[in-house]
C-alpha cells in the first residue's frame, strides 16, 4: 500500500511540476524568502540565483519517468 501511495505522490509532483513551474518555483524559494515572518532563522541564505522554469519542468519530466519505470518493474517482477 505504501509503495502505491509513493508512486502516486511522485507522479503528483511530475505533473505539477510540469503544469505549474511557476508555482513550484515559488514554492522552492520560500526557504531562501528573508522577509517572512514565519521563521526568524534562515540558514540558507546562500541562494544568489533563482533557478529558471525550465529546470522545474525538466524535474517533473524526470519524476514521471521515475514512476513509470518503477511501474514499469513493479508489473513485471511478478
Amino acid at each position: 500500500m505504501g509503495l502505491w501511495f509513493g508512486i502516486l505522490v511522485v507522479f503528483g509532483y511530475g505533473l505539477f511540476f510540469i503544469v505549474w513551474p511557476e508555482k513550484a518555483r515559488e514554492w522552492f524559494l520560500r526557504a531562501y524568502n528573508l522577509d517572512a515572518p514565519t521563521q526568524w532563522y534562515k540558514p540558507n541564505t546562500w541562494l544568489k540565483s533563482t533557478p529558471s522554469l525550465v529546470v522545474f519542468r525538466i524535474l517533473g519530466a524526470v519524476a514521471l519517468c521515475l514512476g513509470i519505470i518503477v511501474l514499469y518493474f513493479l508489473r513485471h517482477s511478478q
